[in-house]
């Protein structure tokens, strides 16, 4: 027999959505050039992004309703920027670098 391990937090054991964590966002390319790809884990509904500068100021927001979107970086100075994504009452902050 082999062994099944589960976990209550388990989307799919519930029936509903957990909080987002920053491990379960992923950005690439990271460092990116005018453009990268944020997957998102399984979320209902749509999903708010929010580019962020190194003071905290909302340089970009758009919606994604997928489970992975592309970001338009073209325009934004080379540094250190914070990918923000809520939904459902939740959200996780991921860090990417523009060059």
């Amino acid at each position: 027999m082999l062994p099944f391990w589960a976990s209550l937090t388990d989307i799919t054991l519930l029936g509903k959505t957990t909080a987002l964590r920053p491990e379960s966002l992923s950005i690439f390319p990271n460092p990116a050039h005018g453009r990268a790809t944020v997957q998102l884990p399984a979320v209902a509904g749509t999903a708010t992004l929010t580019i962020l500068d190194a003071l905290g100021r909302a340089v970009r927001t758009q919606t994604a309703t997928g489970s992975q979107t592309e970001l338009n970086l073209r325009g934004l100075a080379p540094g250190l920027y914070a990918v923000r994504v809520a939904t459902g009452g939740t959200s996780a902050t991921q860090r990417l670098v523009v060059e």
